[in-house]
Parts: C-alpha cells; structure tokens; sequence
C-alpha cells in the first residue's frame, strides 16, 4: 500500500474519531492502516481510545508506541485521557499545553464547560493563589457548593488580600477562620 494510501486511511480514521464516530467505525478505518507503515502509532493511540476493553488492556497498546515517535505526546495525553485517575491527571498538567489539557478532558468524556473550567484552574495556578482563588469565585454558580467554601477558605492564607472578596461571597469569616487566614499563621 502506497505511503499516501496510508495518510488517507489515518486521516479519515482520525476524522472520524474527531467527529463521535462510534467505535466500530473508527476500528473497521483502522483496519486500513497497515501495522508496518509509520502511522501504526496513531492506530495504536486511537484503538485505545475507542476500546472497550479494561484501561490495562488499553494502557498497553500505548506502551507499544516509543516515546521519541511523532506519536509519543499523542500516546502519552491519551494515557491520561484513559487513566480514569483524575488526581492522576491534574498532577501531570503543569507541563502540558492548553491544547494537550483539551484533548485529554475532551478524550476523558468531560462536558465542554466543565473541561474549559478545568482547564481555566490548572492555568490559574501557574500565577498563584490569588489566581486560582478568582477562578472560583468567578465560576462558584458552576462549582460543586458544598466544597468550594471550604476549599478558598484553605487559599485564603496565601492570598490574604482577597480576604474582601471571599467575604462578599461566601459572607463573614468566624473569628476562628479570620485567625487561620492572616498571612503569618504557619502553613501545614
């Protein structure tokens, strides 16, 4: 099969996994892609993401693909596309681009407004607390209520000027968290 065969044939199998394709399409376009042509890392990439089978399973069709491949970024945002660990993924965000962030919240199922949100936090943490602690604030009507209080109350140490702010929101600080807030209090 000639080199621009194969292209087409991947083309069409990433243009239809792109699309929502459903799985037994994008493996019968797969199957036009010979293992032996420099497109087998892509087939590998996008039958673990099509597959059905346990994440183990999957996991290994993406060992398969060495790291130095054109394919290896590719192989490595589907590993955590797949993972099914998000501690595991936000942990391995900070050297990821926005686009990498995307792929893989967009590959793991998540709605596009919870992905876009995801992806707006793990940015804000590249400049610190005050940054996340605006995100949320910013976004608390699409965040789960029950742990945001808490969760900027716990920012609150390392971001003691957006004190005002989290109080207009969440309303006053006890003397207790006013305490735990002031930028001297030791940081466990």
């Amino acid at each position: 099969m000639s080199l621009v065969k194969v292209h087409d044939a991947a083309e069409k199998a990433l243009a239809a996994w792109s699309g929502g394709a459903d799985a037994e399409e994008v493996n019968a376009l797969l199957a036009a892609i010979p293992l032996r042509s420099p497109f087998k890392p892509l087939r590998l990439v996008l039958k673990s993401l099509t597959g059905t089978e346990d994440p183990e399973r999957r996991r290994k069709l993406l060992d398969m693909i060495p790291p130095d491949s054109a394919f290896g970024s590719l192989a490595d945002a589907a590993g955590l596309a797949i993972s099914g660990d998000p501690l595991r993924t936000a942990d391995s965000w900070p050297g990821l681009r926005t686009s990498a962030r995307t792929f893989i919240t967009e590959a793991g199922g998540l709605p596009t407004d919870r992905a876009k949100l995801l992806i707006e936090i793990a940015e804000a943490e590249r400049h610190g607390p005050d940054a996340v602690l605006d995100i949320l604030r910013r976004n608390a009507g699409r965040l789960d209520q029950s742990g945001l209080r808490a969760a900027c109350l716990n920012l609150l140490p390392k971001a003691p000027k957006r004190i005002g702010k989290f109080e207009r929101r969440f309303g006053p600080l006890a003397p207790a968290e006013r305490y735990v807030s002031m930028p001297w209090w030791p940081d466990w």
